[in-house]
């Protein structure tokens, strides 16, 4: 730690390569750490002014933990932050070590050159994704005891049959599959081979864990299903597991012996979600896990870890070069047989959910992650094709659209019990969604009378 004598040496001498500080807490703070994380790292002191006055600055414990939690939202790590009192002002120190992947803050990137940053150049942003030792093939003091084998056999069949490992073939040990795979470096086990074939990955990588759970809301948890193990167990136990908090009913077809099972929402689109949220987190975050919140209308997959490689939201919505942020891990799963082709999985999840009249799943970035919402609701899709303006609606109104794209249809008895209201209000309520044309009424005047969508499709 910086002592005050230190302090002001730095200050006399000017900002420098690995120095910096303001008086306050601005948008240039963020852009300022992410430009010392992709250089050699550097030090930035809040509370100083651009004079090299001590103004001192707000360091209540509240305010550290809002300051770090601002950093680890907006760039995706979590710097080193202490205090130190100089002529009884508080100043804050912010430690920010090299980073081995490229820092972005708000989609750009910078980085430091001489007492100032500027943004990165493409080919100064290329080098570095290209040099750059991808995290998963570094190489960590494991055994090959650790390897579960039969994990290895599972995938070696598995990549025989779908055609894509000729040179793997029965009588090929644990050992050479993982060499052939490049997950042996200089005769010693990569990261990458500890998650998808350890017996015990979590021994190692705390957080490298799959949570499933379900919620009737943000604060009311139902059902929680931690999953460990490595990739392979993950993918499908997770994927198990998400099936048992989603809905199935069963349609009879005509000329067919069994059951068609109709899910709320496509399984391959729900599983190839799963899969990319295994494959592209950022596993140097030891301290978040992979979750995945099933609710009553929606299911949300949130992973650290944003897009990699210049993507945006926009760009994974349409054919796409691969740019996996975990090359290896992408390869084994893609050898496998669990990805299809590189760059079509996020197509293939859209045609699904168009395929089922279903609105397209969300896809956000925040908190230095992506998040991924899928509906079962068709009412997004509804009002796109009708042109509605669900504005026009109060909430209880709202709710009973809700609730007819569920279910098909609502009564008066129905909009009284989910929106606790009087039958006269109800009355009301369904009488404008009739003249604004969303709602059609079917049925004489008593008990058989109930509305449903108005076909303006």
């Amino acid at each position: 730690m910086l002592d005050e004598k230190m302090i002001y040496k730095i200050i006399k001498n000017g900002e420098t390569e690995i120095y910096e500080w303001k008086s306050e807490e601005t948008e240039g703070l963020y852009e300022s750490i992410a430009a010392f994380a992709n250089a050699n790292g550097g030090v930035f002191f809040l509370g100083i002014d651009k004079n090299g006055n001590i103004t001192g600055v707000d360091s209540s414990e509240k305010y550290l933990e809002k300051l770090t939690n601002r950093i680890v939202n907006k760039l995706g790590f979590n710097p080193i932050i202490e205090t130190i009192t100089i002529d009884s002002k508080r100043v804050i120190v912010i430690s920010v070590d090299k980073s081995s992947r490229p820092i972005s803050y708000n989609k750009k990137y910078y980085i430091r050159v001489g007492n100032t940053k500027r943004g990165m150049l493409p080919e100064e942003l290329q080098t570095k994704l290209l040099s750059k030792s991808f995290w998963e093939a570094q190489t960590g003091e494991y055994s090959f005891d650790e390897i579960d084998m039969k994990t290895v056999q599972r995938f070696s069949k598995l990549a025989r049959n779908c055609g894509r490992l000729k040179y793997i073939d029965g009588d090929n040990s644990p050992e050479d599959v993982l060499s052939k795979l490049k997950l042996i470096k200089n005769g010693r086990l990569t990261h990458a081979a500890i998650l998808l074939f350890g017996k015990d990955p979590q021994q190692y990588f705390v957080n490298s864990l799959l949570r499933i759970l379900r919620l009737k809301d943000d604060t009311h948890s139902i059902g929680d299903k931690p999953i460990g193990g490595n990739l392979f167990n993950q993918m499908e136990d997770g994927m198990t597991a998400i099936q048992g908090y989603i809905d199935v009913s069963y349609e009879i077809i005509p000329g067919k012996i069994q059951r068609e099972e109709i899910w709320d929402y496509p399984l391959e689109a729900l599983r190839e979600l799963l899969l990319n949220a295994i494959i592209h987190r950022d596993y140097q975050q030891w301290n978040i896990q992979t979750q995945i919140k099933v609710y009553d209308d929606k299911i949300r997959f949130s992973n650290i870890g944003g897009l990699y490689g210049g993507l945006d939201v926009n760009k994974i919505k349409v054919s796409h070069d691969s740019r996996p942020r975990n090359p290896l891990i992408a390869k084994v799963f893609y050898l496998a047989g669990y990805v299809e082709q590189y760059g079509s999985g996020i197509g293939r999840v859209l045609e699904a959910f168009r395929k089922m009249n279903l609105s397209e799943p969300e896809f956000i970035e925040e908190q230095g992650g992506l998040t991924v919402i899928a509906r079962k609701t068709k009412s997004d899709l509804y009002v796109e094709k009708s042109k509605f303006d669900l504005s026009e609606l109060n909430e209880r109104q709202k709710k009973a659209f809700e609730y007819v794209i569920k279910n098909g249809k609502i009564t008066n008895s129905d909009y009284q019990e989910i929106t606790r209201v009087s039958k006269k209000t109800s009355s009301r309520d369904l009488k404008k969604l009739v003249d604004l044309g969303l709602f059609k009424k079917q049925g004489e005047t008593g008990k058989g009378t109930h509305y449903i969508l108005e076909d303006n499709k």
